[in-house]
């Protein structure tokens, strides 16, 4: 059996049961499978640590639990990808696509998502506060308008409409608003500063 690159360019080959255990035995022997092709394949549970997966097409693919922490990823297709309980810990996604790519208990700590692009609202349910760098990422709303994810958001649970504070825009519910939410309050907090004098 064999791991193909999108190309079609043969990246591994063995005698293995499923593509997921060719996978596993790829990572483990430490092979580069740059640009492999894993389309729609199930890789729940897959232990993929320190994988080198540069531009890997992981469209459509179910990653539910893999361990992918201490990978090389950048430029990797996720598009429409389960990541539910998936590890990213302290790896490299830089120019990643997240496009449609479902998220819950997903962990990124540590982790570079400079110039990744997400379109699910679930993205917000992951502690972007601990990630390692997230410059240049990118909300596309409904897939049509951009949004600056370079920090990671300040949310509001509780209302009758959760609140996500980006960096130049509010999302209300399932409504976008492009408000430049952190310069407002960083003027609000130097000027309560100055009101009360504070001195060290």
């Amino acid at each position: 059996m064999y791991l193909r690159s999108v190309e079609g360019k043969i990246l591994f080959e063995g005698r293995f049961a499923s593509i997921k255990e060719g996978v596993q035995i790829a990572v483990e022997k430490g092979c580069d499978l740059t640009g492999v092709d894993l389309r729609k394949t199930n890789l729940s549970g897959a232990f993929l640590d320190k994988a080198h997966m540069p531009k890997a097409c992981f469209w459509g693919a179910n990653l539910k639990d893999a361990n992918m922490s201490e990978g090389h990823f950048c430029g990797a297709d996720f598009r429409t990808a389960n990541l539910l309980g998936t590890c990213l810990a302290e790896s490299d996604l830089e120019d990643s696509d997240f496009s449609g790519a479902y998220f819950s208990r997903t962990i990124v700590t540590d982790g570079n998502l400079q110039n990744c692009r997400f379109s699910c609202p679930s993205i917000f349910t992951v502690d972007l506060t601990t990630v390692g760098d997230l410059m240049g990422a990118v909300y596309s709303h409904m897939g049509e308008i951009d949004c600056d994810l370079s920090h990671a958001p300040l949310i509001i649970q509780g209302l009758q409409k959760p609140l996500v504070f980006m960096d130049d825009s509010v999302l209300v519910g399932g409504e976008i608003k492009k408000i430049k939410f952190r310069e407002a309050i960083a003027q609000n907090i130097l000027t309560q500063i100055s009101a009360q004098k504070l001195f060290l």
